[in-house]
């Protein structure tokens, strides 16, 4: 028994051997009559024409068989050739480089600023909110419920929008926040139901380059409702998930370091691969306040000694953007078991999108893109 080598189906014998079309094998068609009686509608007198173009095509597929199946091999071999070869080889060059064990970014502010203390929240940043200045924003906020502790509330995404930058630009602290981390982003692409966060509540180590943001209150924001076109089919944006998420982040109470480097600029490859420092343009004399490229490490429950993810986090400027550090690619980069500290299976990467500047402004086109996926969800 035979078969087409490129179809997988079986392969008629003897005078019933013609040609495959659209996957199945068909009998000749040598006459408009032969043609009518398969489609009424080709009756004109042309249709000895169209039979011979018809037989000339399956004839052709007939006596070329084999070596149509052997350029679909070389297509095959080609395509491993300019694609998957050249990742494997950008991927292993990047693996040997990335230097193991991997530990966290931070120690080296414990012991020089933190008066060898580990723990890093809110509460250690120099200046914060009064009482009475967070009561006013709590005020704002509509619905509110509480989660083991934990107050949520609801607003419209506009709303949220003006909260989230004012109740976090705390005196003493927002001064010294590189301007290009100042704002309100929105965490497009990302496939969870959090939607908007902050990073100018923070503490700039400007000699190590390492920005520290650690949870606060009106950091964060999530999707109450399924936006337009949600990222996953709006899989993890219904409300007994994004409470799931909700409370979880907050329980972790995360702080987050950036320490901000030379653009490696590596090659883009194409999904699912990727290495970081591809998305952001190279240096040529990074400075302090550059912050083209950063690696990110979570440290649960704000301790600056470890590393709470284990996939590779980044965060690369993306070019010819409306103004500088308006988007990031939030690159996540991850790797199995037995490849150790290399990572790079690109997964779960979203653009981290400026949509309210320093000044309190929205930021087109941004803005209205937000306002617009969010559609009648709140936040």
């Amino acid at each position: 028994m035979s078969y087409f080598c490129c179809g997988g189906q079986q392969q008629p014998s003897g005078s019933q051997r013609t040609g495959m079309l659209d996957g199945r094998w068909y009998q000749p068609i040598l006459t408009g009559h032969d043609i009518a009686a398969i489609d009424p509608m080709l009756t004109a007198p042309t249709n000895h024409k169209v039979a011979a173009t018809v037989e000339d095509n399956l004839g052709f597929v007939e006596k070329h068989k084999g070596k149509l199946c052997g350029s679909a091999v070389m297509a095959l071999g080609l395509c491993l050739l300019v694609w998957v070869v050249p990742a494997l080889v950008i991927s292993w060059n990047y693996c040997v480089r990335l230097n193991p064990p991997r530990v966290s970014q931070a120690i080296p502010l414990i012991d020089k600023y933190l008066k060898g203390r580990r723990y890093f929240y809110d509460s250690s940043l120099p200046h914060k909110l009064s009482e009475e200045e967070l009561d006013a924003c709590r005020r704002r906020v509509t619905n509110t419920t509480k989660l083991n502790g934990v107050d949520f509330g609801i607003m419209d995404p506009d709303k949220a929008l003006e909260l989230l930058y004012h109740c976090t630009k705390v005196p003493g602290n927002w001064e010294k926040v590189p301007e290009k981390l100042k704002g309100v982003f929105w965490m497009k692409g990302n496939g969870m139901g959090e939607e908007l966060a902050v990073l100018q509540n923070g503490q700039y180590f400007e000699d190590e380059m390492i920005y520290v943001s650690p949870f606060s209150p009106f950091m964060w924001a999530w999707s109450w409702g399924t936006p337009r076109h949600a990222p996953g089919f709006g899989y993890f944006y219904s409300k007994d998930k994004v409470k799931e998420q909700a409370y979880s982040l907050v329980s972790l109470r995360p702080t987050f370091s950036y320490k901000w480097e030379q653009c490696p600029g590596r090659p883009w490859m194409v999904w699912p691969f990727g290495v970081p420092g591809s998305r952001c343009d190279s240096d040529t004399s990074p400075s302090a306040n550059s912050m083209t490229y950063g690696t990110l490490h979570s440290h649960v429950m704000g301790d600056l000694k470890t590393v709470s993810q284990p996939e590779f986090y980044t965060v690369e400027e993306m070019p010819k953007e409306v103004v500088p550090g308006s988007k990031y690619y939030r690159g996540i980069y991850y790797g199995t078991d037995w490849m150790g500290q290399c990572k790079v299976v690109a997964g779960g990467s979203y653009e981290l999108t400026k949509v309210i500047d320093e000044k309190g402004e929205p930021l087109e086109p941004y803005y209205s893109q937000f306002i617009q996926y969010m559609g009648t969800a709140s936040c």
